[in-house]
């Protein structure tokens, strides 16, 4: 972790803040989050800071993917490294599960990032307006579908929020959304128009975001990029983000 940025954990801690499950519940330290199949972070096991599950991690394991099965979902395990028990990952490799959608998390300090004239065209709503959603569906095809758990989500979140965008000649060409927690800012579901990038659209995203959440007292912004999103992780190192830990999943078809 490069000094000057927030701790893992705090960001760990704050990311499931800002991206609420539908439901939820308890298995000992264990938190099984579920939310109608959308997205992984929300339809996934968090294992906690440390803490275990209460039972031998077998016994854990089998009563998870019993509880995932009983709503139709398959069963899907956060790895965050220091958060589940040493053999956790080689149990779930063992129990025929494979890893996938590896994510970057990055951070760095909000100050000159924040505003400039690159801003200026920023739209921020915190209503959860049906434009919006419309264009983030359009912007982020693997939303198609999805919109009502989308929304259902989005409306649960505490922090104050930013729904944006970013328009051309009347057009939405650019989305996402911010939440503000203390001095922590996140930044989630960042999309552009496929047919015009690189012409600065996200970069232009960022920097408004992070203006809106200086002005709500944040200090440090960070986000989670997919480790194979290569355009994503080169806009972010060009905007002076590092790494500051990974996680991954094991799932189950």
């Amino acid at each position: 972790m490069t000094t000057g940025n927030p701790p893992a954990r705090e960001i760990e801690a704050a990311s499931l803040r800002a991206w609420p499950a539908l439901d939820s519940s308890a298995l000992g330290g264990w938190t099984l989050r579920f939310s109608r199949g959308l997205s992984r972070r929300a339809n996934s096991v968090q294992t906690g800071a440390g803490s275990g599950p209460g039972v031998e991690l077998d016994d854990a394991l089998r009563r998870c993917e019993q509880r995932y099965r009983a709503r139709a979902l398959r069963p899907v395990f956060k790895i965050v490294p220091w958060t589940v028990p040493a053999d956790c990952d080689a149990r779930l490799a063992a129990r025929g599960y494979h890893s996938e959608g590896e994510v970057s998390v990055q951070a760095r300090a909000l100050s000159d990032l924040a505003g400039g004239a690159e801003a200026d065209d920023l739209r921020i709503d915190a209503a959860v307006a049906p434009a919006w959603i419309a264009t983030m569906t359009r912007l982020y095809p693997r939303l198609q579908g999805w919109q009502e758990s989308f929304t259902a989500i989005v409306e649960r979140i505490a922090p104050p929020r930013a729904l944006a965008t970013i328009h051309e000649k009347g057009i939405a060409v650019a989305g996402g959304m911010a939440v503000a927690d203390g001095e922590l800012l996140g930044l989630f579901d960042l999309a552009t128009d496929a047919r015009l990038r690189r012409r600065g659209l996200g970069r232009r995203l960022v920097r408004g975001l992070a203006a809106w959440g200086a002005a709500r007292g944040a200090r440090q912004v960070y986000l989670q990029v997919e480790t194979d999103n290569v355009p994503a992780l080169n806009l972010y190192a060009k905007l002076g983000f590092e790494e500051v830990y990974r996680y991954w999943y094991r799932a189950r078809a």
